[in-house]
């Protein structure tokens, strides 16, 4: 036993646990100890008449445990603050690397909106009324649009996610490239 685990012994245990084993012969041994124990014993001497003369309501040997107890305790919760530490460091580690995407949208419930294209589609035989009525159920999403060109040219844009997009293109496309489509019966 060293003098440092000793003087943790003498602080913390009771009087059975220094009169036997290791400590026992540490002391016997170890001339600073066994005046630090020598001195420990007067004090608690003192201690004792003290609290003899101020008639507590607690006995001595009572009151002597819980202070050994509570040693016991803040020993422990010094022990314990290692993990509020280790805490902090994880945290600070992660905000210095950053987190992926994926777990930031996981955390935060956000998500990212998806990007958006923007396709125009030459109309040939569907006017611009009846192809956007067949793309609207595609391009329901945010940011989503549908256009009618009003030019010379029957054209339709439409903005939105790149699956709606093709979608909405490939309905309009199968209606306008259909064998019997109005502008073919001629």
């Amino acid at each position: 036993m060293t003098c440092d685990e000793y003087t943790r012994v003498l602080l913390t245990r009771g009087w059975t646990e220094l009169n036997e084993g290791d400590a026992l012969e540490h002391a016997r041994n170890c001339t600073r100890c066994s005046e630090m124990r020598e001195e420990v014993e007067r004090a608690q001497t003192r201690l004792a008449g003290m609290m003899s003369a101020a008639r507590p309501s607690i006995h001595p040997a009572v009151l002597a445990d819980r202070a050994n107890v509570g040693a016991r305790l803040r020993t422990i919760e010094r022990g314990l603050i290692v993990i509020p530490a280790l805490l902090v460091v994880l945290v600070l580690w992660l905000a210095l690397r950053g987190l992926p995407d994926s777990t930031v949208a996981l955390l935060t419930g956000r998500r990212p909106l998806p990007a958006l294209t923007t396709e125009t589609i030459a109309l040939r035989c569907l006017s611009g009324e009846q192809a956007q009525a067949l793309a609207r159920p595609y391009l329901t999403g945010d940011g989503s649009a549908i256009t009618v060109g009003d030019g010379s040219i029957s054209t339709l844009t439409v903005r939105g996610t790149a699956e709606a997009v093709k979608l909405a293109k490939e309905v309009v496309e199968r209606f306008e490239s259909h064998p019997s489509a109005a502008c073919r019966r001629r």
